[in-house]
């Protein structure tokens, strides 16, 4: 049975940022749902953050659940579907977390924690191994499901978003479990579950392995971020983009994979390098894209975390504030209107020790990017 490419969009509001659930924009978010939908995009990924929806940890705020029913309620209304995001979240190098969430003594390196848009001292909570959060996140998926399990304009959940850049496990089997015991109470209900995941989960050792993860799931998204590939020559990064998803899915071994795509909508090139980007994931095989940004980013989120140490992100909407479109958005709006048919899945290289390739790394995935240039199939010694 052939299947068609997804397209949507990674979705938060210009005006306010992640700040969505804080402060929620109904009118902004039905005018950009509207636009959305009218250039044939088929979801929108959306995070449910923390610190607004969990600020007891007996039960979510019924004001933001709310808020996010009126939302369900106006993708429903302009024939949209949506994505939330219920699981462990990075945001750059910041988690969004209530301070009972938070450990005053026990900071991360790297991590950074924002509560009600301040940024706090301390570090995160273990959420895969601390009795409190995985109560919490217990309570969270029951109370999501008994609320809105089989809603309409829900096209499927997603258990986590890039954990590893920010709530990284400190066990590989810590994330497999956690996705378990959420994947447990969604499937119950029927509904179909995704996962998000990042490209360094692919390319280095970071505590993610993506086959444990795919198991459990309908659907594995890796986010992509062309730019910051310092192994691949900058000419090559976007039919690297192509390269990175056959490698997960060799990785994974699943039968579905996706891509979310972070890059500049703007400057000289921005729209060649976006069609490249398409076509190498479409390529490989990839039956969902997922667009980091509708908007660009307004003056509010300038200098302010998670975008004061990454500010080009807040150059990854496809149109700019007064919702003009920008250089990268052409290639978009094509293939969300073209109801272009996936290709088959294509896993690389023909075989892998998944174990010495991340032991290998980052020589094995030079050596495998090496082979994957120059057209042969064979694994290098070290990882196969």
């Amino acid at each position: 049975m052939s299947r068609r490419v997804i397209t949507g969009i990674n979705y938060i509001p210009s005006s306010v940022g992640p700040y969505m659930w804080h402060e929620f924009p109904a009118d902004e978010v039905r005018s950009d749902l509207r636009d959305i939908a009218g250039h044939g995009f088929d979801v929108v990924r959306v995070l449910l953050s923390w610190d607004a929806f969990l600020e007891s940890y007996r039960q979510p705020a019924p004001y933001r659940l709310r808020d996010f029913e009126s939302m369900l309620r106006i993708a429903h209304e302009l024939g949209i579907q949506v994505v939330p995001v219920i699981g462990p979240q990075s945001l750059g190098d910041c988690v969004m977390l209530p301070r009972y969430a938070i450990d005053s003594a026990g900071r991360r390196a790297g991590v950074r924690v924002l509560c009600d848009g301040r940024l706090e001292k301390g570090g995160p909570r273990d959420v895969y191994t601390d009795p409190l959060m995985i109560e919490v996140l217990q309570m969270w998926v029951e109370a999501l499901m008994v609320a809105f399990a089989n809603h309409p304009a829900i096209a499927a959940w997603d258990v986590c978003h890039d954990p590893g850049r920010a709530m990284r496990p400190r066990r590989i089997a810590d994330l497999h479990s956690t996705v378990a015991r959420m994947t447990a109470r969604i499937r119950s209900a029927g509904d179909p579950v995704w996962a998000t995941l990042g490209e360094r989960d692919v390319t280095s050792a970071r505590g993610v392995r993506l086959g444990g993860v795919a198991e459990q799931v309908d659907r594995l998204l890796i986010d992509l971020e062309p730019s910051g590939w310092h192994w691949a020559p900058e000419q090559d990064r976007a039919s690297a983009s192509g390269f990175v998803l056959a490698l997960a899915a060799r990785l994974s071994s699943v039968a579905h994979l996706g891509a979310g795509v972070g890059m500049a909508s703007d400057g000289e090139g921005a729209a060649h390098d976006a069609h490249a980007v398409l076509e190498a994931i479409a390529g490989a095989g990839g039956d969902v894209m997922l667009s980091t940004g509708w908007r660009q980013l307004g003056p509010r989120t300038d200098g302010e975390a998670p975008y004061d140490r990454g500010p080009t992100a807040r150059r990854f909407g496809l149109v700019d504030v007064q919702s003009d479109p920008m250089p990268a958005a052409r290639p978009w709006f094509d293939l969300a209107r073209a109801d272009r048919a996936a290709e088959p899945m294509r896993p690389w290289p023909a075989q892998i020790d998944e174990a010495d390739y991340y032991v290998n790394l980052p020589d094995a995935l030079a050596e495998l990017y090496a082979q994957w240039r120059g057209g042969s199939s064979g694994p290098p010694a070290n990882v196969g």
